[in-house]
């Protein structure tokens, strides 16, 4: 996808991967494509994927200064 960051591609990918694995558990598809071995996925060192509720926890740096 042009013109969209690497960030935001990822949150995407993981998202539909998400929903399709609950497709799976519900029996509605056979398996998720997402988690195929002959695509790739490369995460960039920089992401960290959500806390339950989507809440991420403070860096170390905010946390003590708050």
């Amino acid at each position: 996808m042009p013109g969209t960051s690497q960030n935001y591609r990822t949150v995407l990918f993981t998202i539909v991967s998400s929903v399709l694995d609950l497709a799976v558990e519900d029996r509605l598809i056979t398996h998720n494509p997402c988690k195929a071995r002959t695509y790739t996925h490369l995460v960039p060192s920089s992401y960290q994927r959500p806390a339950i509720g989507g809440v991420l926890p403070r860096p170390p740096a905010r946390a003590q200064t708050a």
